[in-house]
């Protein structure tokens, strides 16, 4: 009698033993399959470009250096910006804070934005220098998938940078890449 209680018990402990442990594997599994989607980075919510180009100001042509940080909320995205361009003995160092609307499509990904600015204006032929607020409206192209997750882009902004003496009107064209942070 003590032999068929004790196989009884062996076989109802193995069973057991058995389903517990398929059932620790599938939850291992699953918790293995959080964990990698857990420590799988999500798509970048927020990008850092450089850029570089044209400014057109005064007839005149120069060029345009800039940087900024492109804070995505859906299809809207904040931009903080500075940006610098020089021509001849006129240059200008701008500080702005844009919001940008991506527009949706398949292939390109166009823009526009606008926004304004504080601008370090200084002109050494007039002997004006001044800083003042200036409003920045523009747009361009995003190309993604170029070059790994980089994105190319290109820019255009109008620009007037509001002043006593008369205000200041000009555009630059500027050309760079995006790093997903």
């Amino acid at each position: 009698m003590n032999k068929k209680i004790f196989l009884i018990i062996v076989i109802l402990y193995s069973f057991n033993s058995l389903t517990f442990g398929q059932s620790w594997i599938s939850n291992f599994n699953n918790e293995k399959l959080a964990l990698k989607t857990l420590i799988t980075p999500p798509s970048s919510k927020v990008d850092l470009g450089v850029g570089a180009g044209f400014s057109f100001f005064n007839n005149k042509t120069g060029f345009a250096v800039g940087m900024f940080s492109e804070i995505k909320l859906e299809s809207f995205s904040i931009v903080p910006q500075a940006n610098y361009w020089k021509i001849d003995n006129t240059s200008n160092f701008e500080m702005a804070g844009l919001v940008r609307y991506n527009i949706q499509t398949s292939s390109l990904k166009p823009y526009v934005d606008g926004g304004i600015g504080i601008n370090f204006y200084d002109d050494k032929d007039k002997k004006e220098s001044f800083t003042k607020l200036g409003v920045d409206v523009g747009g361009g192209l995003n190309f993604e998938g170029i070059f790994d997750k980089n994105i190319i882009f290109v820019d255009g902004k109008y620009k007037i940078i509001i002043s006593d003496t008369g205000n200041k009107y000009g555009y630059t064209l500027t050309f760079g890449i995006k790093f997903p942070l």
